[in-house]
């Protein structure tokens, strides 16, 4: 957890004012309106608008060749597929059972009222005409009620026979009166009794098997499953439609795949793409504003942001559809491996999970593809972490091949569709895609970096090459200044290390800082040997000409064409602060003084490099300065420095923390002990002088430098 900051409150807090909200809400929108642009709306030509059955009205060709999914090809078979699948019948085997037992209760009750002796003939006649689960005419009724008690016995058994019999195969709703037309061929009694048989065996007979319709309709879907989508190929210059043709629906889906059909606006789509976007715009934009609110401010950098990431989905827009494996090859993890490289590694985490998402809904959902582009962004983003050599964008174009090529095959075999042949095209399309993102990468940061105004590690480190011109002529014309400036590098960049600061900007920023020095050197009391110039001078010229090397400096590297980062750390290593000596001179000198005139003049930092390059370059002055060097001084001139600062004000502007100036005034320390450290005193006593060992002339006795030296 960061401590207390020195900023002002208006810098931590990004949507504390109006204007910070609205500069949020109008790159919201704006990235919205951007991305459903490119999104939802053709970026081929669009020219005719026709429907089936019309005529064309003249003679259509394709501008490309185009291989596309036909749905209506792919429909027609799917259809034919499904249709060969046979119905699904389900046999209930509980029905035969259930019509059996009711038969065994309908004879049951027969022969009681059959042994009825109070009944007379045509009572127990009526009985049976009346039973409503029997449906025995008047005459069949009699017939059953004068059988004899064997012949009953045969007609009871041959029902029970002929009705298992019958209901143990399958009977349809369909069959139900062809089944109940065949009995009479089974049963065994004759006479009147076989036709007892038959009316009580049809009206039992029930349909036993159904059509299981979830089944059915399972089966067939599975059919259409298994048929592959249909492609066909439309070939450049190929006559889709003559004049005075009547435009069909094939007709009309090969103009679509080629991009030749206006359709209407389909608006609750647009609608629905409109707010995909505007949700990933808030969410990216929120988290700029959370986490890094001076890029919210940054005209410039927003607009770097919008570009490279439209960039990337235009690109997937124009590429992907229809190219199925192929498509894998489209270097996506570019867009966030630019992000990193150019603006911040959070943000390029962000963009690399918005670009995956915008690319999947591109290709209609795909998990996979959605998988591939967030795992290669990551990769990216993260191997190009502080990247200082170029190599290490190669390295990471390798890895990116490896997770393309390890996410693919692991949805293959999760889809259990794999073989050499796909192995080898994804291995292919894996390293098409990393080599692509690297070089792509390698080859356009340099010319964004430019054209945006933001300084790269690579170009940093070009930057710090002492055969720079600036620095050969800083050391030429400057020495004592390059010297300083170096030691001001050691100790800025030890600073930018426990505060999470640039390391490697403040170390080439404090190499140039006081480039402007060399249009005066001996001006400079680290380049004076002899005299003081400013002895001969009034405070006034001496201030003008002290104060002037913030400006040269400036000129000078425009002129030489250094980044603007590097710009700012020259323009703001000051501050405001006054030059105090000159001031003080000419207030001894004259009865007014204007302070204004020995101020430098700013800004006052505003970042953390620049103000880590303002203390180091003070507390190196001042401990320089100093005619004690002892641990305890130097511990105690650093803590001076910095909090002066503090107090003068010149690091309310910056984001540095109070616990971050701790690390800083301990990490100046570390360095200058280094620096100075005391060294062994030695004799004045004389001793014996040894001669050169290779003979020749005696060497230098060490007594001659002080006995006690300070580095």
């Amino acid at each position: 957890m960061r401590g207390p900051t020195v900023q002002s409150s208006r810098t931590h807090v990004p949507l504390g004012n109006i204007r910070q909200v609205v500069r949020f809400v109008s790159f919201v929108l704006l990235l919205t309106l951007l991305l459903t642009s490119v999104v939802s709306f053709q970026l081929l030509p669009s020219r005719f608008q026709l429907r089936e059955g019309e005529v064309s009205p003249e003679t259509i060709k394709a501008p490309e060749r185009e291989t596309y999914i036909s749905e209506l090809r792919t429909r027609e078979e799917r259809d034919q597929a499904a249709a060969r699948v046979p119905e699904i019948i389900r046999y209930d085997s509980s029905i035969a059972v259930a019509q059996v037992g009711k038969l065994a209760d309908i004879l049951r009750r027969l022969t009681v009222v059959r042994e009825n002796t109070t009944m007379s003939l045509d009572q127990k006649i009526d009985t049976v005409v009346k039973m409503s689960d029997v449906y025995l005419p008047a005459n069949l009724s009699k017939t059953l009620v004068e059988l004899d008690g064997s012949t009953w016995t045969l007609v009871s058994a041959d029902a029970t026979s002929v009705l298992r019999d019958v209901m143990s195969d399958n009977v349809s709703a369909d069959e139900l009166s062809t089944v109940r037309q065949r009995i009479p061929q089974a049963v065994t009694v004759q006479g009147q009794a076989a036709s007892v048989v038959v009316a009580l065996v049809a009206n039992l007979v029930r349909p036993n098997t159904f059509l299981d319709a979830s089944a059915t309709d399972s089966a067939r879907q599975r059919a259409r499953d298994e048929v592959a989508p249909v492609r066909l190929t439309v070939e450049k210059g190929e006559t889709i439609l003559r004049d005075g043709e009547i435009v069909t629906a094939q007709s009309l889906e090969r103009l679509a795949a080629v991009g030749l059909l206006r359709a209407g606006v389909r608006w609750e789509e647009l609608f629905g793409v409109a707010l995909l976007m505007l949700g990933l715009s808030a969410l990216l934009t929120s988290y700029i504003a959370c986490f890094l609110p001076r890029l919210l401010d940054n005209d410039r950098r927003l607009l770097l942001l919008a570009f490279v990431l439209l960039s990337g989905v235009l690109a997937t827009k124009l590429v992907v559809p229809g190219r199925d494996i192929y498509a894998y090859a489209l270097p996506l993890a570019a867009v966030p491996m630019l992000i990193s490289t150019l603006l911040d590694t959070g943000l390029a985490t962000i963009v690399s999970a918005v670009l995956a998402m915008i690319a999947a809904y591109i290709v209609g959902g795909s998990l996979e593809f959605a998988a591939v582009a967030f795992l290669s962004g990551m990769m990216g983003t993260l191997g190009v972490w502080q990247a200082q050599r170029m190599n290490r964008y190669f390295l990471t174009g390798a890895m990116i091949s490896l997770v393309v090529f390890g996410t693919t095959m692991a949805f293959q075999l999760l889809g259990h569709d794999y073989g050499w042949t796909k192995i080898g095209e994804y291995a292919l399309v894996a390293a098409v895609h990393g080599a692509l993102a690297a070089a792509l990468t390698v080859g356009t940061f340099t010319i964004l970096g430019h054209i945006f105004g933001i300084t790269t590690s690579i170009q940093l480190l070009e930057l710090a090459d002492p055969n720079q011109p600036l620095l050969r002529q800083l050391l030429t014309e400057a020495p004592g200044t390059y010297y300083h400036s170096l030691i001001v590098g050691n100790l800025a960049e030890r600073a930018a290390q426990v505060t999470g600061a640039n390391p490697l900007l403040v170390r080439v920023g404090a190499y140039y800082h006081d480039i402007g020095k060399v249009h005066r050197p001996s001006f400079f009391v680290e380049n004076q040997f002899d005299y003081n110039i400013h002895d001969f001078l009034d405070p006034v010229a001496s201030a003008e000409t002290i104060l002037a090397h913030v400006t040269d400096g400036i000129a000078l590297a425009r002129r030489h064409r250094l980044p603007t980062r590097i710009i700012e750390i020259i323009a703001q290593h000051h501050g405001t602060r006054l030059v105090t000596y000159f001031y003080h001179r000419a207030c001894e000198q004259m009865e007014q003084v204007n302070s204004e005139d020995y101020r430098y003049p700013g800004p006052r930092p505003q970042t953390r490099e620049s103000a880590i390059v303002m203390l180091a370059d003070s507390v190196e002055a001042v401990v320089r300065a100093s005619k004690e060097h002892s641990p305890e001084q130097v511990e105690e001139l650093v803590d001076k420095v910095v909090m002066e600062r503090l107090l003068e004000g010149e690091l309310s502007e910056c984001d540095l923390t109070l616990r971050d100036l701790t690390s800083i005034r301990e990490a100046f320390k570390d360095v200058l002990r280094g620096v100075f450290h005391p060294r062994i005193k030695y004799p004045e006593t004389p001793v014996p002088v040894p001669l050169h060992p290779g003979g020749g002339a005696p060497l230098e006795p060490e007594s001659r430098f002080p006995t006690t030296e300070f580095r």
